[in-house]
């Protein structure tokens, strides 16, 4: 698969990328407001947006640490179980909620699991900003530059600085 992806299906509009493609002010935010403007100009008459989301997906595959001294060090998050667990540990997921100023939810996602490709324990953890409201175009490109500033502080505010300052951006 050629990156970026643009899917545009009933009801909705997806723009991904990866990492090697990503620059939030250079690429992927003038790639998002461009596929907006594209559909837009596809339709005759008034789009209605009623939802609009932005999610960053973020993995790491590990080595020599366990998935929970990772998430301990370098997410600066602890999950801990008080009590005798039923058996061997798997998987690991916890998701919270956050309500922002203008009413979006944020939502920060950490999961642990295995990468198909090289078979290693995987870190994933996923941070999204989700609006559920009617929105004119204005409104909704306010709106991403919004949600960004809010994702990308929280990454860097969870990211160990150590961690943070070693991955290659």
């Amino acid at each position: 698969m050629t990156y970026p992806v643009i899917q545009h299906g009933q009801c909705m509009l997806a723009v991904n990328e990866v990492e090697h493609g990503y620059i939030w002010s250079e690429s992927f935010r003038p790639l998002i407001l461009d596929s907006i403007n594209k559909l837009m100009q596809s339709y005759e008459g008034t789009l209605n947006f009623n939802k609009v989301i932005l999610k960053y997906i973020d993995a790491v595959d590990l080595d020599e640490i366990s998935p929970h001294d990772f998430i301990s060090q370098n997410l600066q998050t602890r999950i801990l179980n008080d009590y005798p667990i039923a058996g061997k540990f798997l998987d690991t997921q916890l998701v919270q909620a956050f309500e922002l100023e203008d009413s979006s939810i944020m939502r920060l996602s950490i999961a642990t699991g295995k990468n198909n490709k090289t078979q290693k324990k995987v870190v994933i953890w996923t941070t999204e900003v989700e609006k559920n409201k009617s929105l004119n175009l204005d409104e909704i490109y306010w709106w991403i530059d919004h949600a960004h500033t809010h994702t990308s502080d929280m990454f860097k505010r969870m990211l160990n600085p150590e961690y943070y300052a070693s991955l290659d951006r």
